[in-house]
């Protein structure tokens, strides 16, 4: 599991793919492919990511700036 300070994890639960926001007030996310294509935006606090294909990943939210691999 992938965990930062700003409240931004990811991990693995019940063989899908899912990240985790904070509770944070305006809280928001955006998912990027390598290319920089803009896959998904949204402000859930739970994200079911295991529709994406194989691959690396970004995420932004709340000016933090993580990578993730879908594999």
């Amino acid at each position: 599991m992938n965990t930062s300070q700003h409240g931004v994890f990811i991990r693995i639960l019940h063989n899908r793919f899912c990240i985790f926001l904070s509770k944070q007030k305006n809280t928001t996310y955006s998912i990027y492919n390598t290319l920089g294509q803009l896959l998904w935006k949204g402000n859930d606090t739970m994200i079911n990511v295991s529709d994406l294909p194989k691959g690396y990943y970004f995420i932004h939210a709340n000016n933090l700036v993580q990578s993730f691999v879908k594999q």
